[in-house]
């Protein structure tokens, strides 16, 4: 878990590398903490006026955390493609926020029963695998969608698959998240 110090650090580094990129500036980064360099995987989600909008993320760790939250925040504001990329307007109006990823797991399981045992409404963020490709929805969504199976459905959807394409081999992992963003 992190401390406040740590998130702090990491939000005003998100919020500073999206200012920086949109001044066309080279971010200048100092005295990150010593926890913030080890591997870490995270989500980096833009919220624009009040609603989740742009949106990117690692589900593995494979780089210092601080390093994969500052790409993931600049992928965000620039690279996530159902939107277009932040404005230097759009600035007041977002709100930065943070998932950072961890308790990665498979699931083994022999039947529908046994999958949906494992995973924990509210709790889990759930990743679907099939066929190349990879789906998942943040702990969070669990708001919105509080059905087991509706949840994977939505994932296999927002992967481009049937709504059911989860219950023919396809992998499915699980992940807890510490998430905390911005106050204005």
């Amino acid at each position: 878990m992190l401390n406040q110090e740590e998130k702090d650090f990491l939000l005003k580094l998100s919020r500073g590398a999206i200012e920086d990129s949109l001044k066309s500036k080279e971010s200048n980064i100092s005295d990150v903490p010593e926890s913030l360099m080890e591997r870490g995987a995270s989500f980096v989600t833009l919220f624009f006026d009040g609603k989740p909008r742009w949106s990117m993320g690692a589900l593995k760790a494979h780089r210092e955390l601080y390093l994969d939250v500052l790409h993931n925040a600049l992928a965000a504001a620039s690279e996530d493609p159902r939107f277009d990329a932040v404005r230097k307007e759009d600035l007041d109006k977002i709100l930065i926020e943070i998932s950072v990823i961890f308790g990665l797991k498979e699931l083994k399981y022999e039947s529908e029963e046994g999958l949906l045992s494992q995973i924990e409404g509210g709790k889990h963020g759930v990743i679907v695998k099939k066929s190349g490709r990879v789906g998942t929805l943040l702990p969070m969504m669990w708001e919105k969608i509080s059905d087991k199976i509706d949840f994977l459905n939505n994932i296999c959807i927002k992967m481009g698959f049937s709504v059911n394409a989860w219950r023919d081999k396809a992998d499915i992992l699980v992940y807890e998240v510490e998430s905390f963003k911005e106050q204005r």
